[in-house]
């Protein structure tokens, strides 16, 4: 088995996770739901998959009319999307920086894999990854490991030996109970301690974590 490295998409490699909190408060405004906390909703489904989404925020917030509103919200992304969806600091770095020097690399989101692939096609980055997987592409999605199980197992990789890149909650519970080194990189939280406890190692940006590992690969 060899080592290697599964981005997660949202939040690491695209800067959506603060256009899809924006998405939530309009939707909310649109369908008059303003009266539940939208920000924790948001928060909530970080990471999640469709399914697990639903089943989650339908059980905590009673009331919510999450498969209406989920689809309200995909119309209003979508809109936000046709412009563009702004690269996180450091994506196109790290990537060429990976590519050049011959690492096995795969990508593990929880948005389903149209979405996943659009955004990726739109920045011509799918040649990047030698895997993709989609949210719809596993009954469960994060927190459960199988995403990434099903990443490391089509790359040919050794999950102990492999790096994990996230920056929720639920991607770091994943990634750990994969048995992966969870490589932290924050967007809009900052990480509990029960988070810390299951974090391999934590970085400001993808050009910090991009000179560990060159300073890895050197020793």
């Amino acid at each position: 088995m060899k080592q290697g490295i599964v981005f997660d998409m949202d939040g690491i490699l695209f800067d959506t996770e603060r256009l899809s909190l924006i998405c939530h408060h309009k939707t909310a405004e649109e369908m008059n739901l303003t009266h539940f906390d939208i920000d924790a909703i948001a928060a909530d489904s970080v990471a999640l998959n469709y399914a697990d989404t639903l089943a989650f925020i339908t059980k905590k917030y009673p009331g919510f009319p999450y498969e209406d509103f989920h689809k309200r919200l995909q119309v209003n992304f979508a809109e936000i999307r046709k412009d563009d969806v702004p690269l996180k600091p450091g994506t196109m770095e790290i990537l060429t920086y990976l590519n050049e020097t011959g690492w096995i690399v795969g990508l593990a989101s929880s948005s389903h894999l149209d979405s996943v692939m659009y955004n990726l096609k739109k920045k011509g980055m799918e040649h990047f990854f030698r895997v993709i997987i989609g949210g719809d592409m596993v009954e469960h999605s994060k927190p459960q490991p199988d995403i990434y199980l099903k990443a490391c197992e089509k790359l040919g990789i050794d999950p102990k030996e492999s790096y994990a890149v996230e920056d929720s909650f639920n991607g770091i519970r994943s990634a750990y109970a994969a048995g992966m080194k969870s490589i932290m990189i924050p967007d809009l939280l900052q990480p509990t301690d029960e988070i810390l406890s299951m974090v391999y190692q934590k970085f400001d940006s993808l050009f910090v974590f991009m000179d560990y590992l060159k300073e890895q690969t050197e020793k």
